[in-house]
């Protein structure tokens, strides 16, 4: 095994240790962990790995890191499981695709539904997304349109006229945060996305179910497979931000 994929397997494997000893133990926020010494002999692996195994819960806001006190268990939020999720992503390309497919089985539903349920009003907030979208395009203004990018399938969900969706599709963009900005910041996909949110939007205004489904459904799969075709670079851009 390459030692970069092993070292990545091992703290992979002890980020779960730790939590399932925090599960096991029932700790609750403010409790103390073992000592990193302990839990690498515990573990039987070394320090250093225990190490990066906190640094990385620590970093998604799970643990805390006491300068001569110890490790503690912080309060755990949504948005703190949304980013641990996106960190777990970093590690297991299977969840990540398992992910992808709830969230295309979703969205492509989502689409359907808004163009069912599509309103005057509805269509008048979709034109005007897609013309801050062509202006981010012509500024060539990235950041802009990775926050437009999730806007647009906001919409969508709050144009099918369901709240739970609405709140399921905020989820799941909150957890495929790395994944959807490393998509984005790949060559010419950014004008790729925008060009099928352009055929989704048409489709959707058009009041046209099955092509906007499909149209969904064709873009969620190219973004899949832009992802998983370049899963190393993404895994090495990762752990350099997380480091």
């Amino acid at each position: 095994m390459n030692p970069r994929n092993n070292e990545q397997t091992l703290r992979q494997k002890t980020v779960e240790g730790i939590k399932n000893y925090m599960e096991y133990h029932k700790l609750n926020p403010g409790d103390r962990l073992p000592p990193e010494r302990q839990m690498a002999k515990q573990f039987g692996i070394s320090r250093t790995i225990v190490r990066d195994a906190v640094n990385t819960l620590a970093g998604v806001g799970i643990l805390e890191v006491k300068h001569r006190s110890g490790i503690y268990i912080t309060s755990v939020d949504s948005k703190t499981l949304a980013s641990q999720l996106s960190i777990r992503l970093i590690f297991n390309r299977h969840s990540a695709i398992n992910l992808f497919q709830v969230r295309q089985v979703l969205e492509t539903a989502v689409a359907r539904w808004a163009a069912e349920r599509c309103d005057q009003d509805g269509e008048n907030k979709l034109r005007k997304l897609m013309q801050e979208t062509r202006q981010c395009l012509s500024d060539g203004n990235m950041i802009c349109f990775r926050e437009i990018d999730s806007r647009f399938h906001i919409l969508l969900a709050e144009i099918s006229k369901n709240p739970i969706v609405v709140d399921l599709i905020k989820t799941l963009l909150e957890y495929m945060q790395s994944l959807r900005h490393f998509f984005l910041s790949l060559p010419a996909k950014i004008e790729e996305c925008a060009r099928q949110h352009e055929i989704t939007f048409e489709a959707v205004c058009d009041r046209s179910p099955g092509r906007a489904a499909a149209a969904m459904e064709e873009h969620l799969q190219a973004v899949l497979s832009a992802v998983t075709d370049n899963w190393d670079d993404f895994t090495e851009v990762s752990e350099r931000i997380e480091h």
